[in-house]
């Protein structure tokens, strides 16, 4: 059993899922970031931005293996994963935005759960 709030573990990239915990330490550093900027403060901004940048690249890891998950969900060809990743890599910051928030929505609702749930008939 994993500890709460802990990484997630590199067997198995399509299990992938950030813990809600992170979310609320995102939330939290960014709020204080907000703030911190607005009072002036020269260094605090720095180190809250940093520690944001590492929670993002996080969240964008979740999202690279939600989207992983739902090409093989759907059996994607390979010409369709090939556009989609070239597409993500062409996009640059988009990409990665669209894939941090992909992790974020994935941490918050639990999407690979929501979809493979059977539906009431």
């Amino acid at each position: 059993s994993k500890p709460h709030g802990s990484l997630p573990s590199v067997t198995n990239f399509l299990d992938w899922k950030i813990s809600f915990s992170f979310l609320v330490a995102f939330t939290a550093l960014l709020v204080i970031r907000l703030l911190a900027s607005l009072m002036g403060s020269d260094s605090l901004p720095q180190t809250l931005d940093n520690s944001l940048l590492v929670i993002g690249a996080l969240f964008t890891l979740g999202g690279l293996s939600l989207s992983k998950w739902v090409l093989n969900r759907i059996r994607a060809p390979l010409i369709i994963r090939i556009v989609f990743y070239l597409a993500l890599a062409l996009s640059l910051h988009l990409g990665m935005i669209f894939l941090a928030v992909l992790g974020i929505i994935d941490t918050q609702f639990d999407l690979r759960r929501r979809i493979d749930q059977p539906k009431l008939s």
